[in-house]
């Protein structure tokens, strides 16, 4: 008898604790972290699953060589979301359809850009070199300011 109640009461306890449990197939993007690989070759992005802790490896593959850095932009008509990629080498900055894990295009207005940061939902800025940074209109798609910096800046962060 004991073991009877023993079992009815396990079953139900897992019963119980499987109406809470999160579907990790179906996670929103912000479940988990993209990753830029630089390598001596090509680069490329893996994604790492917080929840599943698993890492798919390069689940892009065609970024430029000497890729420096990654931004994720969310717009509604990209579920996934758009990865801005800086390549110094190319002077551009490669655009990433992450739903897709396709080539969304790429922003060649730019000269050596080593590092991106997104502000808000329409302005990405983008630091050349080391003595300025051009504040990008993505929904305008053009260049609309050049700040002109004391040579040797480094890194930018936004201040909310």
């Amino acid at each position: 008898m004991k073991k009877i109640l023993l079992a009815a009461g396990l079953a139900s306890l897992i019963g119980f604790s499987a109406c809470d449990d999160v579907n990790i197939y179906n996670l929103e993007g912000h479940q988990g972290a993209f990753i830029l690989n630089q390598g001596a070759g090509n680069g490329s992005i893996s994604y790492y699953n917080y929840e599943r802790e698993t890492c798919q490896q390069d689940i892009y593959t065609d970024i430029g060589p000497g890729a420096t850095t990654i931004a994720i932009h969310k717009p509604s008509n990209f579920p996934k979301g758009i990865a801005y990629v800086a390549v110094p080498s190319a002077n551009s900055i490669e655009r990433i359809d992450l739903e897709r894990r396709t080539n969304a295009g790429s922003l060649d207005e730019f000269t050596n850009p080593k590092d991106i940061l997104l502000a808000g939902e329409s302005k990405l800025y983008v630091a050349h070199g080391d003595s300025s940074v051009s504040l990008y209109d993505l929904a305008a798609n053009q260049v609309v300011k050049t700040y002109e910096l004391t040579p040797g800046a480094q890194k930018a962060h936004l201040l909310r």
